[in-house]
């Protein structure tokens, strides 16, 4: 075979597996509804984006809940036959959150478990394995690609007026790894690159990869209106009261 044709062939694929590793072979993300008229969304997570919620604490401290689902889409993979495990963490960015009521999603990854742990800033821990349907070698389903809901669960927030402006809910791979399998009657391949949310893309192997703020809270109205408010009355009420003594002295 000609020497140089290899070569060829080496540099191709040596540029093609290059270009692909920068390349999401995951996405993931958030989309939400209000649960309560205090709880809206401003922003849906969508491929590529961070989820953005608002609490209303007009009323004072103000307890907010959204229906969350976590989706995952894999289209850019082609040769990729089914998601083995999914394993991630959720970590808040203040002590104002928990997190509830984890249902599986339409992905159909039987070993799904979910501990709700809501202590120390992690609100949860959740992991997920695809059980071979038969065999020895182990044999897995082929699952078409596309988009599918992981699983949906419910995010509450206690939120009073003067609280941080903004924080949120991060993503973290924990020690079961994120993994892809090729060959459905193979064994457990290779790990993917994940992007969740806005964040940059992570490899699935990565234990203890961080993805930030995959979900932002925000406070309306916010704590500097609050403030001008307040400010914009002083000034108002001794323009009346001096009103009042000149048009009675």
């Amino acid at each position: 075979m000609n020497i140089r044709f290899l070569l060829f062939s080496a540099l191709i694929l040596q540029a093609t597996v290059e270009v692909r590793a920068g390349l999401p072979d995951l996405h993931v993300w958030f989309e939400a509804t209000g649960a309560n008229p205090a709880s809206t969304v401003t922003q849906q997570g969508v491929q590529g984006d961070d989820l953005i919620v608002e609490c209303d604490t007009t009323a004072g401290p103000t307890t907010c809940e959204w229906d969350l689902s976590m989706i995952m889409s894999w289209d850019t993979a082609p040769l990729v036959s089914v998601i083995s495990s999914a394993a991630t963490d959720f970590l808040g960015d203040s002590n104002k959150h928990t997190m509830s009521n984890f249902q599986v999603g339409n992905y159909p990854l039987d070993g799904f478990a979910f501990t709700e742990v809501n202590a120390g800033g992690v609100l949860a821990d959740t992991r997920a394995v695809q059980v071979p349907v038969s065999g020895d070698p182990p044999m897995f389903e082929v699952i078409p690609q596309g988009e599918y809901t992981l699983l949906t669960a419910r995010l509450t927030t206690q939120k009073g007026p003067g609280d941080l402006q903004t924080d949120g809910i991060d993503m973290q791979i924990n020690s079961l790894l994120w993994t892809f399998t090729y060959d459905p009657d193979g064994p457990i391949g290779s790990q993917p690159l994940i992007q969740f949310g806005d964040a940059d893309a992570i490899f699935g192997d990565q234990q203890g990869g961080l993805a930030d703020d995959v979900i932002i809270i925000r406070n309306v109205p916010e704590p500097t209106t609050i403030g001008l408010l307040i400010f914009g009355l002083t000034l108002i009420v001794p323009k009346r009261r001096i009103g009042f003594f000149r048009a009675y002295s």
